[in-house]
């Protein structure tokens, strides 16, 4: 059984797509990106980058909290390097025995997170 999207990766995607977003938005605000730079597009552009912006706000807001396994820039290096271990054993065996075992590393380290019969991982926050 293979574990077609894991948590690292997707976070990776998502890093990726944030700093995109955080990039454009510095160049706009700092004026090195304007409209006639991209007149075709720049309004667009603008409100799209708006749109997340309120969208990131709304969903923080509505979950309470980041799920960590998609933003995992601010964890320790210990808990990364659990992530990207357990990563590679998905893709080699049950990973809802694995969820299990990453679980008891990951709370002997201060974090926690959910997982169903499907053995995705999700929601990884800070033990409380």
């Amino acid at each position: 059984m293979t574990h077609s999207h894991t948590p690292s990766t997707n976070a990776t995607l998502l890093q990726r797509y944030q700093a995109l977003h955080d990039g454009l938005s510095s160049m706009i605000e700092e004026g090195r990106l304007t409209a006639d730079d991209i007149p075709d597009d720049y309004h667009w552009l603008v409100t799209s980058l708006e749109t997340i912006a309120v969208q990131e706000s709304q969903h923080g807001d509505e979950e309470g909290e980041t799920d960590l396994f998609e933003n995992q820039a601010s964890l320790p290096i210990e808990v990364k390097n659990l992530i990207a271990r357990y990563d590679a054993l998905f893709e080699q065996e049950c990973p809802y025995k694995c969820c299990r075992e990453m679980l008891q590393e990951m709370q002997a380290l201060g974090y926690t997170f959910e997982y169903g019969l499907d053995g995705e991982p999700h929601a990884l926050s800070p033990l409380t």
